[in-house]
């Protein structure tokens, strides 16, 4: 059962208005996310390897535990497939209905795009868990994938749909509580926005490194790793912590 703080009852005292804190937020993460935190485990764990902070003795310990973590994450890709050929289908049954219009292709061509990140998951869960070839074996598919996240920086849903709050954003007019929701809507898009950028960054980089062969630091894509893991759970805790539940 979850804990709730700062609870208080109406007039009649029938009904009980709660607000969720930490608590409430971080096992409401862990349950509606629960890939993403395995590759919070895994990225931590790399960070503190980084770091020279795993004593010799636990390496081994600590690599398994980043292992498991990592297939965790991969093992979401099977269901992401399968949600995301649906989503082509609906696309592409609207485009044969409705004409080629603009809109129409347009989330044709997101939809089809969205297949290549699942399959190169599930690709490389493959390398990891059941044929445990070298994981070089996939460059290929990884070098599209990389492709494919920069190209849905800029048509991905939630980097447009956080342009868009950006653009109705009415903080320089709005005033009282109203100007306090277009805040929290607005801090809420530059988050999302934020962590887009950041898998941007590993996409142009993975794309320099796989296709053009420059020497990238492996530094640099961890740290881009962990911006993603941080701005994740970041923008969560802005957009749930301190939200009322009303319960009877």
């Amino acid at each position: 059962m979850s804990t709730y703080s700062n609870v208080s009852f109406n007039e009649f005292g029938d009904q009980k208005t709660r607000y969720k804190d930490l608590i409430d937020t971080a096992a409401g993460y862990a349950e509606e996310k629960p890939h993403a935190v395995a590759k919070a485990v895994y990225v931590a764990i790399d960070c503190l390897d980084e770091a020279n902070l795993i004593p010799e003795s636990q390496k081994e310990t600590y690599e398994n535990v980043s292992y498991s973590a990592k297939l965790v994450k991969l093992s979401k890709a099977p269901g992401d497939l399968l949600v995301n050929l649906n989503s082509l289908r609906n696309k592409t049954a609207d485009v044969i209905t409705d004409g080629y219009s603009a809109g129409g292709m347009y989330g044709l061509v997101h939809a089809a795009n969205s297949l290549i990140g699942p399959i190169t998951d599930i690709a490389d869960f493959f390398t990891k868990a059941i044929l445990y070839i070298p994981s070089k074996s996939i460059a290929g598919l990884k070098a599209v994938n990389a492709c494919s996240m920069v190209f849905a920086f800029g048509f991905g849903e939630r980097t447009v749909k956080a342009w868009k709050t950006l653009e109705k954003a009415e903080l320089a007019t709005a005033t009282g509580e109203k100007r306090n929701k277009e805040f929290t809507k607005f801090a809420g898009a530059l988050i999302i926005l934020a962590e887009q950028v950041s898998y941007l960054a590993i996409g142009v980089l993975s794309v320099l490194s796989l296709i053009f062969a420059v020497q990238i630091a492996s530094t640099v894509f961890l740290t881009l790793s962990a911006a993603t893991v941080a701005l994740s759970i970041l923008g969560y805790y802005y957009e749930n912590l301190g939200t009322e539940i009303k319960t009877n």
